[in-house]
């Protein structure tokens, strides 16, 4: 997560919420901050907005700055239409929501319900659900959880000699 991408560079995280989503994100920072906290919230363009509605909503100041859009590839686009119409991606996993509609983007015109998603949380479920795949929801949002998910869900899941591109977002 964002807490070991930090630590390559160095860098610890002052906090780390119980679950990689926005809302627990918001619960816990709300336990810290002063009751007239300010928040500075850069985020991608596409990114949950649970975040930033429960600080407003317990009367934060929130300056919202989208950083990025994702976009995806069109090399990879290509290469995942093609791998949809010929049936060689029977799994895909996605860490976020926003990973999901990157996919469904890049997949336009395909058909995602042979498609099987093993997705780290609820939101992520929930977006998959939206764009017809068929999903399983790891028991935690962590890494962990999911490859757990992916071994006990789709046993007979293996890897190809061709990898897909990975879902941006």
């Amino acid at each position: 997560g964002t807490a070991e991408a930090l630590a390559q560079y160095g860098l610890a995280a002052d906090l780390v919420p119980q679950a990689a989503d926005g809302a627990h994100l918001a619960d816990a920072l709300l336990e810290v901050l002063p009751d007239d906290g300010a928040v500075l919230l850069l985020r991608g363009s596409s990114g949950d907005p649970a975040l930033r509605e429960r600080l407003l909503g317990a009367d934060m100041v929130v300056a919202d700055v989208p950083l990025y859009d994702t976009i995806p590839r069109a090399a990879d686009a290509e290469t995942l239409r093609r791998r949809l119409a010929d049936g060689t991606l029977p799994l895909a996993a996605f860490a976020s929501a926003s990973a999901v509609r990157g996919f469904a983007q890049a997949a336009q015109g395909c058909d995602l319900s042979s498609v099987r998603a093993a997705c780290i949380g609820p939101q992520a479920g929930q977006a998959a659900r939206a764009h017809g795949f068929r999903t399983v929801t790891a028991k935690t949002a962590s890494i962990d959880a999911l490859i757990d998910c992916i071994l006990e869900e789709f046993p007979d899941a293996t890897p190809n000699d061709t990898p897909a591109p990975p879902a941006r977002g």
